[in-house]
């Protein structure tokens, strides 16, 4: 079953997602960062609305306290008899003097009538005569600001008022009073700043009323406070009544400064739990009497989108004072701009409310500049780890890539020293180390068949003790008399000649595929087809043997071999079925053949030593090759240690060339066949001519021998080697 291939990400996969981590990463501690700060900023915002909303309600219940401490101030004389009211025109200085002091106030007026009792519904009844009014009030003529008193009362059923009129800057008795233009007036104890402060539930209290307008009066819009007065005994006298101008209140929730002196960011307006404005915003808003609600309110033509939105918010009507619920925020966005709000209860009675509106951007302006400055610094770091990432990522692919190349040589079984020079010391330690392996290596395919090796290599396999029945050609050679030549020789006359006859012969097997198994002195030991297999290897091992015999013939013959001794060189080749493998100890083996087979070869190549021939091959060899090369029968022979006997042939050359005279190899095969028929006169007589011929002369000498001494019945031609 295939393997799954794991995925290994590459230098610039790693890179590249290093730094997405890396911007991911940033991007999370910037998005924990900003929350964390926009929240805090968020909150102190809120604390910033909610410490407005409660200056400006405390100031407008400060404006509001001025108004009721002025009508408790006389309410308290009164009671007290500190101010006697024998006549309503009594009151009057008293009423004057708190006017002069509270600046706020429109008009300060005295409602009387005699209380006669109460309906079911606890409305005041009051008498039909003696009603009338006395009202001091802020007006202006002309440009001309002034204080008139007016006084009305009842004359012959009827209602009419007299004016003082007299400057800000006047005594108080500075004019006389005078009839009042039109001076037909309304009743004054019907008006509900009467009716409601003189009921039975509000006997005695101070109450306020909402905005209304006073018909005739220079300002347009007040709310008054208002008190039933009683005399000494507690029978009620009337009705005292304070109107305060909204002018002052406006200027209140409309300063841009906020109570410390610094500029006000918000956006300010009162307004009640419906969402009508109470104060105008601006000078074109109009005063409107609320439809089926019994009270004004302002409307504006001009009103910001911020603050019309605000108005429309749920929030609101969460206000409750009576559960203790002042303030209440709130957001809401307008044209793609987040606002954020808070609602803030007044005290004292009131149903209305401070709402502060400010752009989110307000409290985050600071935060956003600092976001996008901290964004330009991250964006310059990434880009320098960018660059200097990259500068790294070129300089370690490239040294990377030195080792992956030079990795791939040693697996190409390419082992020469490199000449890289790596810039990372760590890269260049490693390459130090494949630098020894690679000595290694080549040392080692001085000692092992690197055809073995490159097998192990490529099936990464491990040698083990082991080997199987396999068909290879083999060929053993040897130099001729090579210990008498060594004793001729200086040392290093020897190792340098027996270095380069055997680099000669190393290279001429390896040209024909054939593994050189192993050297032994001068002997040398060649396999073919094993370890890899190989096509016609008996004919690559005839073709090795005689181009090592050609080579050897021209290096002897070259300066190069400095006129030394030659290396007379002798072959044996055989094929056969022997066992091939790892032999040895498991700590320390040797890969090789063994088997009959492999010592025939060997015997093979001692024979030479017999017939004076320098390539002999078995007769399975001959078989295979005999229409690619020329060979001649030379003997039947039964090698040392076995009785049967086989064919031995020289190998002479390839087809088509010419080694020996055509003449001289018919006649030795000619002469071989009277010799096995035991004609060895006739046989003797063939071979006298080419007696100069190691295989002819020997075949001779055994034909003379036999003719002296007549072999046996049973002798069969066949030749028992004596020696190895």
């Amino acid at each position: 079953m295939a393997m799954s291939r794991v995925f290994r990400p590459t230098l610039n996969v790693i890179f590249v997602a290093t730094l997405c981590g890396l911007a991911l990463l940033l991007a999370a501690l910037f998005y924990l960062f900003f929350r964390g700060s926009r929240e805090s900023l968020i909150e102190s915002g809120k604390r910033l609305r909610d410490n407005t909303g409660a200056q400006i309600a405390a100031r407008s219940e400060q404006f509001f306290q001025r108004a009721q401490d002025s009508v408790s101030k006389i309410a308290r004389q009164v009671k007290q008899r500190s101010l006697t009211i024998k006549e309503p025109l009594d009151l009057e200085p008293a009423l004057y003097a708190e006017l002069l002091s509270n600046p706020d106030l429109y008009d300060i007026a005295f409602t009387y009538g005699k209380k006669m009792g109460s309906t079911k519904d606890g409305d005041a009844i009051i008498a039909a005569d003696g009603r009338g009014e006395v009202d001091v009030m802020r007006a202006s003529t002309a440009g001309v600001r002034h204080i008139d008193t007016r006084f009305t009362s009842q004359k012959g059923g009827a209602f009419v008022s007299e004016l003082r009129q007299r400057t800000e800057e006047g005594d108080f008795l500075s004019a006389p009073f005078a009839a009042e233009a039109g001076a037909q007036r309304k009743d004054p104890t019907l008006e509900k700043t009467f009716t409601t402060a003189a009921k039975d539930d509000f006997f005695q209290r101070p109450i306020w009323s909402d905005l209304h307008p006073i018909p005739g009066a220079e300002k347009k819009f007040f709310v008054t406070i208002q008190q039933s007065i009683p005399d000494a005994s507690g029978k009620f006298m009337g009705v005292l009544r304070a109107s305060l101008s909204l002018d002052e209140l406006s200027r209140i929730v409309n300063s841009g400064i906020d109570a410390s002196g610094q500029i006000n960011p918000h956006r300010v307006f009162l307004c009640d739990d419906q969402g009508y404005l109470v104060v105008p915003l601006t000078p074109t808003d109009t005063l409107y009497d609320v439809p089926n609600e019994n009270k004004y309110r302002f409307l504006s033509t001009q009103l910001p989108p911020e603050i019309a939105a605000a108005l429309k918010l749920d929030q609101l009507k969460k206000i409750d004072t009576s559960a203790g619920v002042l303030s209440v925020p709130g957001e809401f966005e307008v044209n793609g701009e987040r606002y954020l709000v808070t609602f803030q209860a007044l005290n004292g009675g009131w149903d209305w409310i401070v709402g502060i509106v400010a752009p989110e951007k307000t409290y985050l302006s600071g935060l956003l500049e600092a976001r996008l400055q901290i964004l330009k610094y991250a964006l310059g770091v990434m880009i320098i780890i960018l660059l200097g990432g990259i500068l790294t990522l070129r300089i370690v692919k490239h040294d990377l890539a030195t080792i992956v190349k030079e990795t791939g040589r040693m697996g190409d079984f390419e082992f020469s020293a490199s000449r890289a020079e790596p810039r990372i010391e760590d890269v260049h330690v490693v390459m130090d180390r494949l630098e020894q392996a690679k000595t290694a290596m080549r040392s080692m395919s001085k000692y092992v068949p690197v055809t073995l090796v490159r097998e192990l290599y490529h099936m990464r396999a491990e040698p083990v003790l082991g080997s199987e029945l396999a068909e290879i050609s083999m060929m053993f050679s040897d130099v001729k008399d090579f210990t008498t030549l060594s004793e001729k020789l200086t040392p290093d006359d020897l190792a340098h000649a027996l270095g380069r006859y055997l680099q000669l012969m190393t290279n001429a097997i390896q040209a024909q595929h054939g593994t050189v198994d192993k050297f032994i002195g001068d002997a040398v030991m060649t396999l073919w087809n094993a370890p890899l297999p190989v096509d016609n290897h008996a004919q690559l091992a005839c073709q090795a043997a005689l181009d090592c015999r050609r080579l050897l013939t021209e290096l002897f013959a070259s300066p190069e071999w400095k006129g030394l001794p030659p290396f007379e060189t002798r072959f044996g080749l055989h094929k056969d079925r022997v066992m091939v493998g790892h032999f040895g100890a498991p700590d320390r083996m040797n890969y090789t053949a063994m088997g009959d087979g492999v010592n025939l070869a060997s015997r093979l190549e001692g024979l030479n030593k017999v017939y004076g021939t320098t390539i002999l091959v078995s007769d399975v060899i001959q078989a295979e090759c005999h229409a690619h090369f020329m060979f001649r029968l030379i003997d039947i022979v039964a090698v040392k240690g076995k009785s049967k006997g086989l064919k031995v042939y020289e190998l002479l050359a390839k087809s088509g060339e010419t080694a020996l005279p055509l003449a001289q190899i018919k006649n030795y095969e000619q002469a071989f066949e009277l010799y096995l028929s035991r004609d060895f006169n006739g046989a003797r007589a063939l071979l006298e001519p080419q007696l100069s011929d190691g295989p002819s002369s020997v075949l001779a000498e055994r034909c003379r021998h036999m003719h002296v001494n007549p072999p046996s019945r049973e002798w069969t031609g066949i030749y028992y080697a004596q020696s190895k």
